[in-house]
Protein backbone atom coordinates (compact mmCIF):
# COMPACT_ATOMS: atom_id res chain seq x y z
CA UNK A 1 0.00 0.00 0.00
CA UNK A 2 0.96 3.33 -0.68
CA UNK A 3 -0.04 5.40 1.73
CA UNK A 4 0.97 8.76 3.84
CA UNK A 5 -1.13 10.28 6.88
CA UNK A 6 -0.50 13.59 7.02
CA UNK A 7 -1.94 16.30 9.77
CA UNK A 8 -1.78 19.91 8.94
CA UNK A 9 1.55 20.95 9.01
CA UNK A 10 2.63 17.71 7.67
CA UNK A 11 4.68 17.46 4.01
CA UNK A 12 0.89 18.00 1.68
CA UNK A 13 0.76 21.24 3.56
CA UNK A 14 -0.37 23.11 1.01
CA UNK A 15 -2.41 20.83 -0.55
CA UNK A 16 -4.15 19.76 2.43
CA UNK A 17 -4.95 24.03 3.10
CA UNK A 18 -6.81 23.70 -0.23
CA UNK A 19 -8.69 20.92 0.94
CA UNK A 20 -9.64 22.38 4.67
CA UNK A 21 -10.41 26.07 2.19
CA UNK A 22 -13.47 24.12 0.79
CA UNK A 23 -14.71 21.64 3.51
CA UNK A 24 -16.68 22.65 6.55
CA UNK A 25 -17.03 20.35 9.93
CA UNK A 26 -19.94 18.81 10.89
CA UNK A 27 -20.49 18.23 14.50
CA UNK A 28 -23.02 15.91 15.86
CA UNK A 29 -23.73 14.97 19.69
CA UNK A 30 -25.91 12.81 21.49
CA UNK A 31 -26.43 15.76 25.04
CA UNK A 32 -27.06 13.05 27.73
CA UNK A 33 -24.98 12.60 30.83
CA UNK A 34 -21.76 14.79 30.27
CA UNK A 35 -19.21 11.78 30.96
CA UNK A 36 -21.19 9.92 28.21
CA UNK A 37 -21.70 12.28 25.89
CA UNK A 38 -21.40 10.81 21.75
CA UNK A 39 -20.09 12.87 19.28
CA UNK A 40 -19.48 11.97 15.74
CA UNK A 41 -17.27 14.90 13.76
CA UNK A 42 -16.77 14.74 9.44
CA UNK A 43 -16.35 16.88 6.90
CA UNK A 44 -19.14 18.58 5.25
CA UNK A 45 -19.02 19.01 1.15
CA UNK A 46 -19.60 22.72 0.61
CA UNK A 47 -21.11 22.51 -3.18
CA UNK A 48 -22.32 26.28 -3.47
CA UNK A 49 -21.74 29.23 -1.79
CA UNK A 50 -23.26 32.51 -2.36
CA UNK A 51 -25.29 35.41 -0.50
CA UNK A 52 -23.99 34.28 2.91
CA UNK A 53 -25.22 31.10 2.55
CA UNK A 54 -23.23 28.00 1.90
CA UNK A 55 -25.33 24.99 0.39
CA UNK A 56 -23.88 21.03 2.02
CA UNK A 57 -23.38 17.63 1.39
CA UNK A 58 -22.72 14.62 3.79
CA UNK A 59 -23.21 11.66 4.12
CA UNK A 60 -27.01 10.56 5.48
CA UNK A 61 -25.62 8.10 7.79
CA UNK A 62 -24.95 10.98 10.65
CA UNK A 63 -28.54 12.27 10.79
CA UNK A 64 -30.13 8.63 11.24
CA UNK A 65 -29.05 7.40 13.82
CA UNK A 66 -31.51 5.17 15.44
CA UNK A 67 -32.57 7.97 18.20
CA UNK A 68 -31.85 10.39 15.40
CA UNK A 69 -34.06 12.87 17.02
CA UNK A 70 -31.82 13.26 20.56
CA UNK A 71 -29.00 14.19 17.97
CA UNK A 72 -28.06 18.24 18.05
CA UNK A 73 -25.69 19.36 15.26
CA UNK A 74 -23.91 22.39 13.99
CA UNK A 75 -21.56 23.24 11.16
CA UNK A 76 -18.20 25.00 12.13
CA UNK A 77 -16.83 26.80 9.40
CA UNK A 78 -12.98 27.09 8.20
CA UNK A 79 -12.94 30.28 10.21
CA UNK A 80 -14.38 28.63 13.69
CA UNK A 81 -17.66 30.21 13.22
CA UNK A 82 -20.20 27.39 14.44
CA UNK A 83 -24.15 27.66 13.32
CA UNK A 84 -26.50 25.65 14.03
CA UNK A 85 -28.14 23.24 11.79
CA UNK A 86 -31.96 22.00 12.30
CA UNK A 87 -32.49 18.27 11.85
CA UNK A 88 -35.67 18.65 10.29
CA UNK A 89 -33.81 21.38 7.51
CA UNK A 90 -31.78 18.41 6.23
CA UNK A 91 -33.13 16.39 3.32
CA UNK A 92 -32.41 12.87 2.55
CA UNK A 93 -32.18 10.99 -0.61
CA UNK A 94 -30.40 7.28 0.16
CA UNK A 95 -27.03 7.71 1.68
CA UNK A 96 -26.93 11.27 0.94
CA UNK A 97 -27.86 14.27 2.94
CA UNK A 98 -28.27 17.77 1.91
CA UNK A 99 -28.73 21.46 3.85
CA UNK A 100 -28.26 24.92 3.39
CA UNK A 101 -26.80 26.93 6.41
CA UNK A 102 -27.17 30.67 6.51
CA UNK A 103 -23.94 32.58 8.08
CA UNK A 104 -21.83 35.79 8.57
CA UNK A 105 -18.78 33.36 8.27
CA UNK A 106 -16.37 33.96 5.20
CA UNK A 107 -17.96 31.50 3.04
CA UNK A 108 -15.67 28.27 1.87
CA UNK A 109 -14.87 27.66 -1.57
CA UNK A 110 -17.19 24.93 -3.14
CA UNK A 111 -15.60 21.95 -4.16
CA UNK A 112 -14.34 21.18 -7.87
CA UNK A 113 -16.35 17.88 -8.84
CA UNK A 114 -13.91 15.78 -11.23
CA UNK A 115 -15.62 15.17 -14.61
CA UNK A 116 -14.07 11.84 -14.69
CA UNK A 117 -14.32 8.65 -12.86
CA UNK A 118 -11.61 7.40 -10.56
CA UNK A 119 -9.34 4.29 -12.63
CA UNK A 120 -7.74 1.47 -10.59
CA UNK A 121 -4.19 2.34 -9.00
CA UNK A 122 -5.30 6.28 -9.05
CA UNK A 123 -3.90 8.00 -6.32
CA UNK A 124 -6.41 9.75 -4.05
CA UNK A 125 -6.71 11.43 -0.70
CA UNK A 126 -9.02 11.63 1.63
CA UNK A 127 -10.14 14.28 4.88
CA UNK A 128 -10.95 12.85 8.23
CA UNK A 129 -11.68 14.75 11.69
CA UNK A 130 -11.19 13.23 14.89
CA UNK A 131 -12.24 15.73 17.37
CA UNK A 132 -13.91 19.31 17.66
CA UNK A 133 -10.80 21.57 17.50
CA UNK A 134 -8.50 19.04 16.41
CA UNK A 135 -6.50 19.32 12.70
CA UNK A 136 -8.25 17.33 10.02
CA UNK A 137 -5.93 14.28 8.84
CA UNK A 138 -4.96 14.11 5.19
CA UNK A 139 -4.65 10.54 4.23
CA UNK A 140 -3.37 9.29 0.80
CA UNK A 141 -4.30 6.12 -0.70
CA UNK A 142 -4.81 4.32 -4.02
CA UNK A 143 -8.41 2.84 -5.69
CA UNK A 144 -8.34 -0.48 -5.31
CA UNK A 145 -11.14 -1.37 -7.71
CA UNK A 146 -13.88 0.26 -9.74
CA UNK A 147 -17.13 -0.95 -9.67
CA UNK A 148 -21.03 0.65 -10.75
CA UNK A 149 -21.59 3.55 -8.93
CA UNK A 150 -19.29 3.37 -5.86
CA UNK A 151 -15.40 2.44 -5.80
CA UNK A 152 -12.63 1.05 -3.67
CA UNK A 153 -9.42 2.49 -1.51
CA UNK A 154 -6.73 2.00 0.28
CA UNK A 155 -6.78 5.34 2.49
CA UNK A 156 -6.37 4.45 5.94
CA UNK A 157 -9.90 5.09 7.76
CA UNK A 158 -10.20 7.31 10.81
CA UNK A 159 -12.91 6.89 13.13
CA UNK A 160 -15.29 8.43 11.48
CA UNK A 161 -14.51 7.72 7.49
CA UNK A 162 -17.66 5.66 6.91
CA UNK A 163 -20.18 9.16 7.94
CA UNK A 164 -18.74 10.58 4.82
CA UNK A 165 -15.43 11.53 4.03
CA UNK A 166 -14.69 13.20 1.13
CA UNK A 167 -12.81 11.37 -1.41
CA UNK A 168 -10.42 13.83 -3.70
CA UNK A 169 -7.84 13.17 -6.79
CA UNK A 170 -4.46 14.57 -7.26
CA UNK A 171 -6.27 17.99 -9.09
CA UNK A 172 -8.04 18.44 -5.84
CA UNK A 173 -11.56 17.40 -6.93
CA UNK A 174 -13.93 15.92 -5.23
CA UNK A 175 -14.06 12.00 -6.53
CA UNK A 176 -16.38 10.24 -3.86
CA UNK A 177 -17.45 9.90 -0.46
CA UNK A 178 -16.85 6.85 1.62
CA UNK A 179 -19.54 5.05 3.35
CA UNK A 180 -18.10 1.68 4.06
CA UNK A 181 -15.47 -0.35 5.16
CA UNK A 182 -14.77 -3.80 4.04
CA UNK A 183 -11.08 -4.22 5.07
CA UNK A 184 -10.44 -1.15 2.25
CA UNK A 185 -13.29 1.59 2.52
CA UNK A 186 -16.50 2.17 -0.29
CA UNK A 187 -17.43 5.50 -1.46
CA UNK A 188 -20.00 6.14 -4.10
CA UNK A 189 -18.42 8.13 -6.92
CA UNK A 190 -19.76 11.39 -8.28
CA UNK A 191 -22.04 9.94 -10.69
CA UNK A 192 -24.18 7.90 -7.55
CA UNK A 193 -23.59 11.61 -5.95
CA UNK A 194 -25.31 13.30 -9.15
CA UNK A 195 -28.09 10.32 -9.61
CA UNK A 196 -28.85 11.31 -5.38
CA UNK A 197 -29.09 15.08 -6.05
CA UNK A 198 -31.30 14.76 -8.58
CA UNK A 199 -33.62 13.17 -5.89
CA UNK A 200 -33.00 15.67 -3.26
CA UNK A 201 -35.64 18.45 -4.80
CA UNK A 202 -37.93 17.96 -7.92
CA UNK A 203 -36.35 20.84 -9.42
CA UNK A 204 -33.37 19.13 -9.83
CA UNK A 205 -34.87 15.65 -11.37
CA UNK A 206 -33.40 14.65 -14.42
CA UNK A 207 -30.93 17.15 -14.62
CA UNK A 208 -26.74 17.05 -15.02
CA UNK A 209 -24.65 17.70 -12.01
CA UNK A 210 -24.07 21.15 -13.46
CA UNK A 211 -27.60 21.77 -13.91
CA UNK A 212 -28.16 21.01 -10.47
CA UNK A 213 -25.29 23.20 -9.12
CA UNK A 214 -26.70 26.06 -11.29
CA UNK A 215 -30.49 25.29 -10.28
CA UNK A 216 -29.34 25.29 -6.54
CA UNK A 217 -27.76 28.87 -7.16
CA UNK A 218 -29.89 30.21 -8.32
CA UNK A 219 -32.81 29.08 -6.03
CA UNK A 220 -30.41 30.93 -3.53
CA UNK A 221 -30.32 33.93 -5.55
CA UNK A 222 -34.30 34.09 -5.74
CA UNK A 223 -34.81 34.23 -1.52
Amino acid sequence: MDQNVDAVHGDNHAFHVEFRTSLVRLVSNKPVEQAKRKYIFVPGIPIVSVNGICYIISHSRVFCQEDAHNWQHEVIFPDGTAEPLITEDVRIQGDLAAFSVSTTAGLPDPVKFSGQQVSHNQEVYTVNYEGMREPSLLVRGRVTHVGEGSFFHDCTPGTFTIYGSPVFNEQSELVGICHKNYGVIEAFDVNEIEKLLSGIDPGMANKSLSEILQHIKATIQAN
